[in-house]
This record gives C-alpha cells, sequence and structure tokens, in this order.
C-alpha cells in the first residue's frame, strides 16, 4: 500500500472508524514509514490543540442568545400555563359551587309540602334547596327557588331553604304629604314719631309653638305580610329588578290560593 492511500486514512485511523484489518496494515506502515508517522503526529497536535478562535466567537455568542431566548420562552409557557389552570380551577369551583340557577316549577314541585295552609309554609317548610327569593305585590306573593350543581346533582343537605331577598311592590300611588308653610313673622310695634311717651311699649309676642313631629311610621314586619298574601305563584326566572311593574310577574305558575 502506497503512502498517499495511508495519508488518507490517517485521519479515520486516528478518529478509529477503520476496519480491524486495515487498522493492523496501516499500524505495521508506519512502523517503517517516518513520513506517514510525522503525519499522524500533526493530525494528533492539531486536533488537541483546538480552541475557539476569533472567528467562532460569534457563532458562540449567537448560540448563548438563543439559549437564553429559549429559557425565557420555557418560563412565559411555564407562567401561563399555571396562570391558565388556576383560572380554570377558579371558575369550575365557582360554577359548582357559588353559581346559583333558578330551580325549574316541576323539578321545584318535589320540595313543596305537600299540605299548605298558609304562604309562609312555602318559606318554613322547604328543605334541600340552595336559597329563597320573595315579591310581594299586593297581596300576591310570587317566590322562586335556586340551587347550585354542588347541592342539586352532589350533595343534597337537609337544611331549610334561606331567604335571600324579600322585595314588596305595590300598584297604588302613594300620595307624599306636602310640607306645612312656616308661620309669617308678626310685624314690629313701634311709637309713631312725634308721641313719645304717649304709648306704653309693647310686650314682645310670644314664639310660635313649635309643630309636632310627624309619627313614625309604622313598622311592618315582612313575614307577616307575606303570610297575608291570597295566592302564591312560583317563577322560574327572575323579574328585572330595575323596573318591577306587573308585566314583570306575568310568567308566574299559581301554587296555592287562599281558600
Amino acid at each position: 500500500m502506497t503512502c498517499k492511500i495511508i495519508q488518507d486514512l490517517l485521519p479515520l485511523y486516528h478518529d478509529d472508524v477503520v476496519s480491524v484489518d486495515s487498522r493492523e496494515m496501516i499500524k505495521e506502515h508506519l512502523k517503517t514509514c517516518e513520513e506517514c508517522k510525522k503525519m499522524l503526529e500533526s493530525i494528533q497536535e492539531n486536533i488537541g490543540a483546538v480552541t475557539i478562535t476569533e472567528i467562532d466567537q460569534p457563532v458562540v455568542n449567537g448560540l448563548r442568545v438563543i439559549k437564553k431566548k429559549l429559557h425565557h420562552k420555557t418560563i412565559i409557557k411555564v407562567l401561563t400555563a399555571v396562570i391558565c389552570a388556576t383560572v380554570l380551577i377558579s371558575a369550575l369551583i365557582y360554577g359548582i359551587f357559588f353559581f346559583e340557577f333558578t330551580i325549574p316549577h316541576n323539578v321545584a314541585a318535589k320540595y313543596i309540602p305537600q299540605s299548605v295552609i298558609s304562604p309562609l309554609d312555602f318559606i318554613s317548610n322547604i328543605r334541600g334547596v340552595n336559597a329563597v327569593d320573595i315579591f310581594m305585590m299586593d297581596d300576591n306573593l310570587f317566590i322562586s327557588y335556586s340551587d347550585t350543581i354542588w347541592t342539586r346533582y352532589i350533595y343534597r343537605s337537609n337544611r331549610q331553604a334561606q331567604i335571600r331577598s324579600i322585595l314588596i311592590y305595590t300598584s297604588e300611588e302613594v300620595e307624599i304629604p306636602e310640607p306645612p308653610e312656616p308661620p309669617e313673622p308678626p310685624e314690629p310695634e313701634f311709637d309713631p314719631p312725634g308721641f313719645d311717651g304717649l304709648f306704653e311699649p309693647s310686650e314682645p309676642p310670644e314664639p310660635p309653638e313649635p309643630p309636632e313631629p310627624p309619627e313614625p311610621p309604622e313598622i311592618v314586619n315582612p313575614l307577616i305580610q307575606i303570610d297575608e298574601a291570597s295566592k302564591v305563584y312560583y317563577l322560574e326566572r327572575y323579574p328585572n329588578r330595575a323596573v318591577i311593574n306587573e308585566l314583570a310577574f306575568l310568567n308566574g305558575i299559581l301554587l296555592w290560593e287562599k281558600s
């Protein structure tokens, strides 16, 4: 084998990627050929002295920048995933435990007592639901029960329904009394000019008696008003509280009427 072929194989021989037979052949040749032996030593020295040159430094700096950007992107992705998971879990907890929805009439009928003798029975005897809203319009009572996913499908408690809000509405117009007019001040008395001493000074007028304070309005217990209702209706949707009128209660389903 010529030196030309051996020198072409020396890099592969140095990296130990030649076959066993070729390696033995090259080793035998190096024992007798000084030129090929020096070339192998030169290859070993060049590879051992490889360092980062000035030409390679910008490449290394660019790789460091890319690595730093990838690290920042990884942190942003992790934080985004944590925030999204927190929001999702919070929304799930709110939707299961705290979000209330109105119970339909056919479902609420299961929780209404069989024997009802007064409108208060619809409040004091209902158990298992989450809350109750009460609207009074004249002598009619409108109620609606609400629930949550937790208390509806997962855990049905035996606690009594709590009154969440009571709204009293009347269609009668209440006249607001006008405030009384203040009394006119008395005219001052004086002696006419040129008649000094002829008229005795008059006594100062007595101050007017203060008007009696109006009687405080009678405080009526809302539960008493509820118990005086003649009809009880069920609402499957809440009326608009900003505009409470007769039209807001047209969707009421009659549950009970006083005999």
